[in-house]
């Protein structure tokens, strides 16, 4: 996931003329005034609210991702009728959400034990300042891709059910391994290309303080990753906000048909294109593809705030303090939306918690027994006659008509 160059908006540098501190640094900073001082560390420095947010917000948020995430991943491993293809993209999130978890609030706490300004990239370093980017990137396009795989899967199981069961089985499995391989591949090609986005300069500035007590434990060195050139970052995000405009777009339209479609499902269970099931069969479906709609509502939703701020940022001459806070506000929300999935999915789906309890308390043997039971019960429903009950109600009319009937003619014997 991209983020935007706050150190390009907030800071401008200057260069010293005393020479003598810093030598082989070509960039210093003059801070020798003591109000430009006390307005670097007031504007730079970690205030309350960023203490806060570092040291209980992100690794609360951090915690209860990986745990949640890692917690998905077993419980599919463990229990057979959870190895869908729905959960096979799932499954695919999970990765690239914990990736990005890892990532993001990890750098961020990293830089905040290594420095006490707010935007220095130095703990970073020249490294960071290229894979760092790139694997946020990464993971910000693979969720888009996933997102839109599940919510065209869906749209496909709702809306064109023959179609779907006609690529059933092997088919089905193999269609949905080419789509996560291709998901995985262009985010793979679209974080490349925005490597020069953010992070093709990395500069070390140098701090030239008071001569005084008070400043003697800052550092001397702040770093900044800068991208190549302004107008290559501002095309960067504007495609970046594109993307994700059309994604978004996309899936909303899919959702509208998907809701539309188990509705009519249920209100004309005999319409045409209908694949008969038991009741229990569709009750399963519908309660998957309102999990799978309230996981895309809720992903972009959390996403969408970020890139509206990174679209003011690109017309807004100025960044000021409440723009600061405003985004932090963002990051925490796509911090948040990579946390709360396995959550969404043991809300809105009677049949994940019971997953979720079977693998975490139940033998083998349970799991076995309870496998068992959920295929009986959906090929039962899958494949049940729809006019079964009128066949079964006439049989016993044509038995007692029969019976009535030799009775009869035992009776003319007689």
């Amino acid at each position: 996931m991209s983020t935007v160059n706050d150190t390009e908006d907030v800071m401008y540098y200057t260069g010293a003329q005393d020479r003598n501190i810093c030598p082989s640094m070509e960039f210093r900073y003059n801070l020798t005034n003591e109000l430009d001082a006390e307005w670097f560390v007031g504007t730079f420095s970690y205030s309350w609210t960023d203490t806060v947010v570092h040291t209980i917000i992100l690794p609360f948020i951090l915690s209860a991702g990986l745990l949640g995430n890692f917690a998905f991943l077993f419980v599919v491993s463990r229990i057979e009728w959870m190895r869908t293809i729905t959960n096979c993209y799932l499954v695919n999130l999970a990765l690239a959400d914990m990736t990005f978890l890892v990532v993001s609030i990890g750098e961020k706490l990293h830089q905040y034990t290594r420095t006490p300004f707010v935007y220095d990239d130095l703990p970073k370093g020249a490294t960071g300042c290229v894979l760092v980017p790139f694997a946020k990137d990464f993971c910000f396009f693979s969720s888009i891709l996933l997102v839109t795989c599940i919510s065209v899967e869906r749209f496909n199981a709702a809306c064109r059910p023959l179609k779907q069961r006609r690529n059933k089985g092997a088919k089905l499995r193999a269609r949905t391994a080419k789509l996560t391989a291709m998901a995985w591949v262009l985010s793979l090609a679209m974080a490349s290309l925005r490597i020069s986005a953010s992070c093709c300069q990395y500069r070390v500035y140098c701090l030239i303080w008071p001569d005084t007590d008070a400043y003697l434990d800052y550092t001397r060195e702040v770093g900044e990753c800068r991208p190549a050139a302004e107008w290559v970052a501002t095309v960067a995000k504007s495609i970046q906000l594109v993307l994700f405009t059309v994604a978004m777009g996309v899936n909303t339209a899919l959702y509208v048909r998907i809701t539309r479609a188990v509705q009519c499902t249920k209100a004309r269970p005999n319409a045409r294109h209908h694949i008969p099931c038991s009741g229990s069969t569709s009750a399963i479906e519908a309660k998957i593809t309102r999990m799978v709609v309230a996981t895309g509502v809720i992903f972009f939703l959390c996403l969408a705030p970020y890139e509206l701020f990174s679209a003011l940022v690109m017309v807004l001459p100025t960044f000021d303090g409440n723009m600061v806070s405003a985004m932090q506000v963002c990051r925490m929300l796509m911090h948040l939306n990579s946390a709360i999935n396995p959550f969404i999915y043991n809300v809105a789906n009677p049949r994940y918690r019971k997953a979720f309890r079977l693998a975490f308390t139940n033998t083998r043997a349970a799991r076995t027994r309870e496998f068992r039971e959920s295929v009986r019960e959906t090929q039962h429903g899958r494949f049940k006659n729809p006019n079964q009950s009128s066949t079964v109600s006439t049989v016993p009319k044509r038995r007692t008509q029969g019976q009535s009937t030799q009775a009869a003619n035992s009776v003319t014997k007689m």
